[in-house]
Order: structure tokens, then sequence, then C-alpha cells
């Protein structure tokens, strides 16, 4: 296959906390999830988390081909738990904000594309048959079903916050939306299908820093993405993002940063 990568921070005196690492056959994206708390008892970061889990997850599908995707997470989830506590166990695991990420991955094998996606991170598959998006919106259901009910609560407000408490509560929770964080059973809910490759032409991965030309802007549909990708390159996609967010820096009910680290990932296959 034939990959193009485009990542870009969403601010740059900023660390990127996108990670995104290919083989010939796999991808395997991270989108490190900005952390709220002010402590989130851990001594490495975002930063370290994404890639250790990156890189711990790559081996591991690079030594296990014919392994379920979500095994493979789960073990390399296990993997970067222990890496934490390698230190002398001055990472709190059981803390609710400890480091955590959005991930997605793609092994393309002879016969059949198989996919995983676990938090707001999207894959477009080009197929003859149209274009087939995957996604896993748990969270963006429900932080839509809490704006829908407290939305009208003064921002920074003690019933505001209770409000985000309550959600944020939801996280790698049974009935809520999930993250790979430090416990290997999020690997359980992982988005998981498969497309037969030959009626798979390429692929389109890309983080919801990058996402949010369509589904927050509006500016296009998901086949409107992908034909700018597809005509003009990864890079154009980011470019054009960038500049209509320098040209709207205002807020609103679902826009909680300006701009967000954008990842964008076309594989020709």
């Amino acid at each position: 296959m034939r990959a193009d990568v485009m990542s870009e921070p969403g601010d740059a005196g900023v660390p990127n906390d996108d990670f995104v690492v290919l083989s010939p056959e796999v991808c395997v994206l991270l989108d490190g999830v900005t952390p709220q708390a002010d402590d989130d008892g851990c001594a490495h970061g975002v930063g370290w988390f994404v890639r250790t889990l990156g890189s711990a997850l790559m081996r591991r599908l690079s030594g296990s081909p014919g392994a379920p995707l979500g095994d493979c997470v789960a073990a390399a989830i296990t993997e970067t738990a222990r890496e934490h506590r390698r230190d002398g166990g001055r990472c709190d695991l059981g803390n609710r904000a400890t480091p955590q990420a959005t991930l997605l991955v793609v092994r393309c094998g002879p016969t059949s594309v198989d996919y995983f996606v676990l938090g707001d991170v999207t894959l477009l598959v080009d197929r003859p048959a149209g274009l087939l998006v995957i996604t896993d919106d748990r969270g963006e259901r429900l932080a839509q079903e809490f704006l829908h009910r407290y939305g009208h609560l003064p921002a920074g407000s003690g019933e505001a916050r209770e409000a985000w408490d309550r959600y944020r509560a939801l996280r790698n929770a049974p009935g809520g939306y999930w993250t790979a964080a430090a416990d290997p059973h999020a690997a359980r809910q992982g988005v998981t299908g498969a497309v037969a490759r030959d009626s798979a032409r390429g692929l389109l991965a890309m983080t919801d820093g990058a996402t949010r030309y369509a589904d927050l802007f509006g500016l296009t549909d998901w086949a409107g993405v992908h034909r700018l990708v597809t005509e003009h390159g990864v890079d154009e996609l980011i470019t054009r993002l960038r500049t209509h967010e320098r040209a709207h820096p205002e807020p609103g009910r679902r826009r909680t940063k300006i701009s967000d680290d954008a990842t964008v990932v076309r594989i020709q296959l």
C-alpha cells in the first residue's frame, strides 16, 4: 500500500499529541485525550502515553499478523500499563484522568481489510459500492444529550461543573463511551469489522481534529472530504481547516478548542 500523511498540532507552541505509525500492512493512529483534571496521577503525560501505546501496538500487530485486532489492542494497553509502573509505581492508573487516547487500527491482508476504532477517530473506506464511514460516536452522542439537557446552565456555574463531571464519569464506564487508557477491557468496546480487499480501493484515517472540517463546521460531507483529499492531497484538508478556524475563532456549544491536533492518513490499495 502507499500512504500519505499530514499531522499538525492545534497550537504551534504545544506538542502534538496525535501519533501515527505505519508498516506495509498496518496503520495505527492515536489521538491523545487532552486532560481535564489538574492532576492525572501520571508522571509521564499524554505525549508519552500515545507514543508508548502506539509503538507497543505496532509490535504486537507485526509479531502476530493473524491475531484479532482487539486482542492486540488489549495486550498493548497491558504492556503500556507495565511501563507506567517501571519507574517505581509513581503513576496512579486508577485515576479517571490517567493519560488516554482514541485509537484506530487498519490491517490490510491478502483477502480483507480489518479495522478497529475506539473513540472519535474516523475511517473512510472507498468502495465501488460507495463510501463506508466507520467511527465510534458514543462520546459525541452522550455529549449532545448532556448539551440538550444542561446547555442552558451558565458556563462556569456550579451546576454546569457538576453536569460536566457527570458526563466525564461516563468515560470508560458501562453505558458510556470508551478510550484506550490503562484497562485492557476497553479493547472489547472497539468498533470492529472487515471489508473484502478487492472491494476497497483506498482508505482515509483521521483524528477528530481533522474531521471537524465536516462533522463540526459542516463545510462539506464525508464524500466531500474524501474528494478533497483525493484530488488535492492530505495537506489541503488541514490547510482549509486552519483557514476556517482562524476566520471563525469564536467558541460554540460543541467547540472547546479553537484548533485541535489534526492528522490525516490516506492509504491507496
